[in-house]
Protein backbone atom coordinates (compact mmCIF):
# COMPACT_ATOMS: atom_id res chain seq x y z
CA UNK A 1 0.00 0.00 0.00
CA UNK A 2 1.25 3.23 -1.01
CA UNK A 3 3.41 5.69 1.88
CA UNK A 4 0.46 8.79 2.49
CA UNK A 5 3.42 10.51 4.65
CA UNK A 6 4.97 13.28 2.94
CA UNK A 7 7.26 16.12 3.29
CA UNK A 8 6.13 19.54 4.36
CA UNK A 9 6.28 22.50 2.38
CA UNK A 10 8.24 25.98 3.68
CA UNK A 11 4.94 26.57 5.19
CA UNK A 12 5.10 24.54 7.72
CA UNK A 13 8.49 26.48 9.09
CA UNK A 14 6.67 29.51 8.80
CA UNK A 15 3.94 28.47 10.72
CA UNK A 16 5.52 26.58 13.52
CA UNK A 17 7.94 29.70 13.78
CA UNK A 18 4.34 32.13 14.35
CA UNK A 19 3.23 29.81 16.69
CA UNK A 20 6.21 29.71 18.99
CA UNK A 21 5.98 33.75 18.78
CA UNK A 22 2.28 33.84 20.06
CA UNK A 23 2.18 31.52 22.36
CA UNK A 24 5.47 32.44 23.71
CA UNK A 25 4.87 36.75 23.72
CA UNK A 26 0.76 36.55 23.26
CA UNK A 27 0.40 40.04 21.55
CA UNK A 28 3.63 41.03 20.35
CA UNK A 29 2.85 40.04 16.77
CA UNK A 30 -0.87 40.84 16.70
CA UNK A 31 -2.25 43.45 14.70
CA UNK A 32 -6.11 43.38 15.81
CA UNK A 33 -8.28 45.56 13.97
CA UNK A 34 -10.73 47.18 16.29
CA UNK A 35 -13.23 47.73 13.61
CA UNK A 36 -15.63 44.94 12.74
CA UNK A 37 -19.63 45.62 11.02
CA UNK A 38 -21.15 43.19 8.03
CA UNK A 39 -20.55 44.73 4.54
CA UNK A 40 -23.90 45.59 2.38
CA UNK A 41 -24.28 42.07 1.30
CA UNK A 42 -24.62 40.88 5.03
CA UNK A 43 -26.73 44.08 6.62
CA UNK A 44 -29.77 41.10 6.69
CA UNK A 45 -27.61 38.49 8.97
CA UNK A 46 -28.33 38.91 12.82
CA UNK A 47 -26.28 37.76 15.65
CA UNK A 48 -26.36 36.35 19.13
CA UNK A 49 -24.16 35.58 21.67
CA UNK A 50 -23.40 33.29 24.88
CA UNK A 51 -21.22 32.40 27.12
CA UNK A 52 -18.76 29.27 26.09
CA UNK A 53 -17.17 26.76 27.66
CA UNK A 54 -14.15 24.74 28.07
CA UNK A 55 -16.65 22.06 25.65
CA UNK A 56 -14.54 23.71 22.55
CA UNK A 57 -11.48 21.59 23.76
CA UNK A 58 -12.22 18.36 24.34
CA UNK A 59 -12.58 15.13 22.10
CA UNK A 60 -15.60 14.13 24.20
CA UNK A 61 -17.19 17.25 24.43
CA UNK A 62 -16.78 18.53 21.04
CA UNK A 63 -18.18 14.98 19.79
CA UNK A 64 -21.58 15.46 22.30
CA UNK A 65 -22.04 18.83 20.72
CA UNK A 66 -21.15 17.99 17.45
CA UNK A 67 -23.19 14.57 17.01
CA UNK A 68 -19.70 13.30 14.76
CA UNK A 69 -17.86 10.99 16.52
CA UNK A 70 -13.89 11.95 15.62
CA UNK A 71 -13.08 9.47 13.17
CA UNK A 72 -15.60 11.82 10.88
CA UNK A 73 -13.92 15.39 11.93
CA UNK A 74 -12.26 15.58 8.50
CA UNK A 75 -15.14 14.69 6.20
CA UNK A 76 -17.23 17.33 9.12
CA UNK A 77 -14.63 20.24 8.13
CA UNK A 78 -14.81 19.71 4.80
CA UNK A 79 -18.53 19.94 4.93
CA UNK A 80 -18.72 23.12 7.13
CA UNK A 81 -16.18 24.69 4.75
CA UNK A 82 -18.06 23.75 1.32
CA UNK A 83 -21.70 24.76 2.83
CA UNK A 84 -19.61 28.12 3.91
CA UNK A 85 -18.43 28.78 0.25
CA UNK A 86 -21.40 27.51 -1.87
CA UNK A 87 -23.38 30.03 0.96
CA UNK A 88 -20.89 32.89 -0.68
CA UNK A 89 -21.64 32.36 -3.98
CA UNK A 90 -25.87 32.31 -3.61
CA UNK A 91 -25.53 35.10 -1.65
CA UNK A 92 -23.01 36.96 -3.81
CA UNK A 93 -23.19 35.37 -7.46
CA UNK A 94 -26.80 33.93 -7.49
CA UNK A 95 -27.43 34.33 -11.12
CA UNK A 96 -23.45 33.58 -11.75
CA UNK A 97 -22.22 30.87 -14.35
CA UNK A 98 -19.69 28.02 -14.03
CA UNK A 99 -16.93 31.06 -15.45
CA UNK A 100 -17.78 33.35 -12.17
CA UNK A 101 -19.07 29.83 -9.27
CA UNK A 102 -16.02 27.79 -8.60
CA UNK A 103 -15.23 25.96 -5.51
CA UNK A 104 -12.53 23.85 -4.96
CA UNK A 105 -11.12 21.31 -2.51
CA UNK A 106 -7.78 20.35 -1.70
CA UNK A 107 -6.69 17.54 0.88
CA UNK A 108 -3.05 17.28 1.92
CA UNK A 109 -1.65 14.79 4.26
CA UNK A 110 1.73 15.63 5.63
CA UNK A 111 3.34 16.10 9.06
CA UNK A 112 4.45 18.74 11.67
CA UNK A 113 7.16 18.44 14.43
CA UNK A 114 5.36 17.78 18.18
CA UNK A 115 9.32 18.00 19.94
CA UNK A 116 11.68 15.94 17.80
CA UNK A 117 8.21 13.34 16.61
CA UNK A 118 6.83 13.77 13.39
CA UNK A 119 2.99 13.90 13.97
CA UNK A 120 0.31 13.14 10.93
CA UNK A 121 -1.79 16.15 10.11
CA UNK A 122 -4.24 16.56 7.37
CA UNK A 123 -4.71 19.89 5.68
CA UNK A 124 -8.38 21.15 4.43
CA UNK A 125 -8.61 24.10 2.26
CA UNK A 126 -11.59 25.05 0.46
CA UNK A 127 -11.60 27.80 -2.27
CA UNK A 128 -14.54 29.90 -3.68
CA UNK A 129 -14.22 32.24 -6.34
CA UNK A 130 -15.14 35.77 -6.01
CA UNK A 131 -14.67 37.20 -9.53
CA UNK A 132 -15.82 41.40 -8.20
CA UNK A 133 -13.56 40.78 -4.98
CA UNK A 134 -16.33 41.75 -2.90
CA UNK A 135 -15.32 41.91 0.66
CA UNK A 136 -15.61 39.28 3.00
CA UNK A 137 -14.27 37.95 6.63
CA UNK A 138 -14.68 41.80 7.35
CA UNK A 139 -15.21 40.58 11.28
CA UNK A 140 -12.86 38.06 12.60
CA UNK A 141 -12.73 38.96 15.81
CA UNK A 142 -16.15 38.54 16.40
CA UNK A 143 -16.06 35.35 14.66
CA UNK A 144 -13.10 34.09 16.61
CA UNK A 145 -14.50 35.59 19.73
CA UNK A 146 -14.22 32.63 22.15
CA UNK A 147 -16.89 34.39 24.94
CA UNK A 148 -19.68 34.90 22.14
CA UNK A 149 -21.67 32.86 19.61
CA UNK A 150 -21.31 34.50 16.89
CA UNK A 151 -24.01 34.29 13.89
CA UNK A 152 -24.89 35.78 10.78
CA UNK A 153 -25.73 32.81 10.58
CA UNK A 154 -22.77 33.49 12.32
CA UNK A 155 -21.24 36.23 9.52
CA UNK A 156 -18.80 34.29 7.80
CA UNK A 157 -19.95 34.03 4.21
CA UNK A 158 -23.12 33.37 5.78
CA UNK A 159 -23.40 29.51 6.68
CA UNK A 160 -26.96 28.65 5.94
CA UNK A 161 -25.93 25.20 4.32
CA UNK A 162 -22.98 24.96 6.81
CA UNK A 163 -25.02 24.84 9.76
CA UNK A 164 -22.59 25.42 12.45
CA UNK A 165 -21.82 28.38 12.44
CA UNK A 166 -19.05 28.95 14.48
CA UNK A 167 -17.22 26.17 12.99
CA UNK A 168 -14.40 28.02 12.19
CA UNK A 169 -13.39 28.76 15.63
CA UNK A 170 -14.81 25.13 16.94
CA UNK A 171 -12.24 23.76 14.27
CA UNK A 172 -9.01 25.06 16.19
CA UNK A 173 -10.62 23.48 19.41
CA UNK A 174 -10.89 20.34 17.34
CA UNK A 175 -7.13 20.65 16.55
CA UNK A 176 -6.31 21.33 19.82
CA UNK A 177 -8.00 18.70 21.49
CA UNK A 178 -6.49 15.64 19.08
CA UNK A 179 -3.17 16.99 19.49
CA UNK A 180 -3.24 17.08 23.10
CA UNK A 181 -5.47 13.89 23.39
CA UNK A 182 -2.56 12.11 25.00
CA UNK A 183 -2.08 14.59 28.10
CA UNK A 184 -2.74 14.59 31.18
CA UNK A 185 -4.50 18.05 31.76
CA UNK A 186 -6.09 17.61 34.75
CA UNK A 187 -2.62 17.59 36.33
CA UNK A 188 -1.59 20.72 38.26
CA UNK A 189 1.64 20.16 38.24
CA UNK A 190 2.16 19.20 34.50
CA UNK A 191 4.20 21.45 33.06
CA UNK A 192 3.60 19.83 29.28
CA UNK A 193 0.16 19.90 30.12
CA UNK A 194 -0.09 23.68 30.65
CA UNK A 195 2.42 24.60 28.19
CA UNK A 196 1.27 22.51 25.14
CA UNK A 197 -0.32 24.33 22.33
CA UNK A 198 -1.99 23.51 18.86
CA UNK A 199 0.69 24.83 16.72
CA UNK A 200 -1.56 25.03 13.52
CA UNK A 201 -3.77 28.16 12.93
CA UNK A 202 -6.77 28.96 10.74
CA UNK A 203 -5.48 30.69 7.21
CA UNK A 204 -7.96 32.59 5.43
CA UNK A 205 -7.15 34.33 2.26
CA UNK A 206 -9.60 37.05 0.75
CA UNK A 207 -9.72 40.02 -0.56
CA UNK A 208 -6.08 39.99 -1.73
CA UNK A 209 -4.64 39.68 1.98
CA UNK A 210 -3.86 36.49 4.24
CA UNK A 211 -5.32 36.27 7.97
CA UNK A 212 -3.64 33.59 10.52
CA UNK A 213 -5.94 32.44 13.46
CA UNK A 214 -4.19 30.71 16.21
CA UNK A 215 -6.08 28.79 19.76
CA UNK A 216 -4.28 30.08 22.80
CA UNK A 217 -5.17 27.52 25.71
CA UNK A 218 -4.37 27.97 29.74
CA UNK A 219 -5.43 24.84 31.11
CA UNK A 220 -4.97 25.62 34.25
CA UNK A 221 -6.59 28.45 34.13
CA UNK A 222 -9.75 27.26 32.14
CA UNK A 223 -8.96 29.75 29.78
CA UNK A 224 -8.34 30.48 25.73
CA UNK A 225 -9.09 32.91 23.31
CA UNK A 226 -7.74 33.56 19.58
CA UNK A 227 -4.22 35.08 18.55
CA UNK A 228 -4.81 37.00 14.96
CA UNK A 229 -2.28 38.11 12.35
CA UNK A 230 -4.06 40.08 10.13
CA UNK A 231 -3.40 41.62 6.54
CA UNK A 232 -0.45 39.60 5.08
CA UNK A 233 -0.52 40.70 1.83
CA UNK A 234 -1.42 37.31 -0.83
CA UNK A 235 -1.65 38.69 -4.24
CA UNK A 236 -5.26 36.89 -4.66
CA UNK A 237 -7.78 39.29 -5.04
CA UNK A 238 -10.57 36.63 -7.21
CA UNK A 239 -11.28 34.13 -4.48
CA UNK A 240 -11.96 33.14 -0.83
CA UNK A 241 -9.86 30.43 1.05
CA UNK A 242 -10.14 28.75 4.02
CA UNK A 243 -7.50 25.93 5.26
CA UNK A 244 -7.88 24.07 8.27
CA UNK A 245 -5.09 21.84 9.92
CA UNK A 246 -6.61 18.73 12.19
CA UNK A 247 -4.09 16.10 13.56
CA UNK A 248 -4.54 12.42 12.70
CA UNK A 249 -2.66 10.37 15.01
CA UNK A 250 -5.85 9.66 17.53
CA UNK A 251 -8.04 9.13 14.45
CA UNK A 252 -5.96 6.84 12.99
CA UNK A 253 -5.80 4.99 16.14
CA UNK A 254 -9.56 4.68 16.45
CA UNK A 255 -9.69 3.19 12.88
CA UNK A 256 -7.39 0.42 13.70
CA UNK A 257 -3.86 1.80 14.17
CA UNK A 258 -2.48 0.83 10.52
CA UNK A 259 -1.90 4.51 9.27
CA UNK A 260 -1.71 3.86 5.46
CA UNK A 261 -5.14 1.95 5.87
CA UNK A 262 -6.62 4.71 8.12
CA UNK A 263 -5.57 7.50 5.78
CA UNK A 264 -7.44 5.51 2.91
CA UNK A 265 -10.48 5.59 4.74
CA UNK A 266 -10.36 8.94 5.62
CA UNK A 267 -9.47 10.14 1.79
CA UNK A 268 -12.44 8.15 0.31
CA UNK A 269 -14.71 9.05 2.90
CA UNK A 270 -14.34 12.40 2.22
CA UNK A 271 -14.07 12.06 -1.44
CA UNK A 272 -17.41 10.41 -1.82
CA UNK A 273 -18.85 13.28 0.19
CA UNK A 274 -17.53 15.55 -2.32
CA UNK A 275 -19.68 13.78 -5.23
CA UNK A 276 -22.72 13.35 -3.56
CA UNK A 277 -22.58 16.94 -2.39
CA UNK A 278 -22.07 18.39 -5.82
CA UNK A 279 -25.06 16.55 -7.49
CA UNK A 280 -27.79 19.01 -8.04
CA UNK A 281 -25.86 22.10 -7.23
CA UNK A 282 -26.30 23.89 -10.59
CA UNK A 283 -24.00 26.86 -12.35
CA UNK A 284 -21.29 25.97 -10.34
CA UNK A 285 -17.95 24.26 -11.49
CA UNK A 286 -16.73 21.74 -8.54
CA UNK A 287 -12.97 20.22 -8.12
CA UNK A 288 -11.57 17.94 -5.78
CA UNK A 289 -7.82 17.01 -5.74
CA UNK A 290 -5.39 15.31 -3.06
CA UNK A 291 -1.87 16.80 -2.63
CA UNK A 292 0.65 13.69 -2.23
CA UNK A 293 -0.97 10.68 -2.77
CA UNK A 294 2.38 8.44 -1.90
CA UNK A 295 4.15 8.68 -5.09
CA UNK A 296 4.93 12.71 -5.03
CA UNK A 297 1.26 13.05 -7.45
CA UNK A 298 -1.81 14.90 -7.45
CA UNK A 299 -4.66 13.03 -7.80
CA UNK A 300 -7.68 15.64 -9.53
CA UNK A 301 -11.41 14.59 -9.99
Amino acid sequence: MAEFIIDEDKQTEVVTKSAHDLHGDLGSKNSLKNEGGTSPQQQTSISTSTKQSMSYLTIREIESELSRPVVEWPKEIMIQLIGNAWDSLQDNYPNGTNETRKIEVRIKIGSILDGNVKRVVIRIVVRNSNVDNLPVFEDIEQIFDYTKFHSTKRNQHRMVTGALGDFLKRSLGMGYACWTEDYDKERKDSAVAADKQWPEPVIIRHNGEEDWVFLHVEWDKQEYRPNIIHSIEYGAPKFTEVQVTLPLDFILRKLGGDTNRGISHILNDMKNYFYRNKIGKSNTEFTFEIEGNGEGKSESY
